[in-house]
């Protein structure tokens, strides 16, 4: 019965021009050019752009907006990355500044060690947040 099945769908398809596919499809090379990231000059204009929003507006938004900027540049963590952090994902080891990333590529975790300019950066924008009301804890997002 079950063969029967098969072969009128497998002529069904072929009465329309589809193909039986049982081979894999190759996976389109993808290759890093200059024109997928951005260059020293497009990276600092990008940060004082940041900046002098966060600077003239004072709003909760610019300062977010700053410091996304900041964490993406400065540590390279993809888009779905960032947007799945708490502020408890923040934290020292042994002397060094991490950002603890539950879900990366491929589904795994991993720590990302992070300078200490963006070291600063997340101190001042985890105060600031204090300073206004919001809860930095392990529920609530970044």
């Amino acid at each position: 019965m079950e063969e029967n099945i098969l072969s009128c769908l497998l002529s069904l398809l072929a009465e329309f021009g589809a193909e039986k596919t049982t081979r894999k499809r190759k996976r389109k090379q993808w290759t890093l050019t200059k024109d997928k990231y951005l260059d020293k000059r497009e990276e600092r204009r990008l940060r004082r752009k940041s900046e002098q929003r966060r600077d003239q507006e004072s709003a909760r938004t610019a300062i977010h907006d700053w410091m996304i900027v900041q964490l993406g540049l400065d540590t390279g963590l993809r888009v779905s990355e960032m947007t799945n952090l708490r502020c408890s994902d923040f934290f020292s080891k042994n002397g060094d500044f991490y950002v603890h990333v539950e879900c990366g590529k491929g589904g795994e975790p991993r720590e990302v060690l992070c300078n200490t300019r963006f070291k600063e950066k997340i101190k001042w924008f985890l105060e600031y947040k204090k300073s206004i009301g919001e809860s930095i804890g392990r529920s609530f997002a970044f």
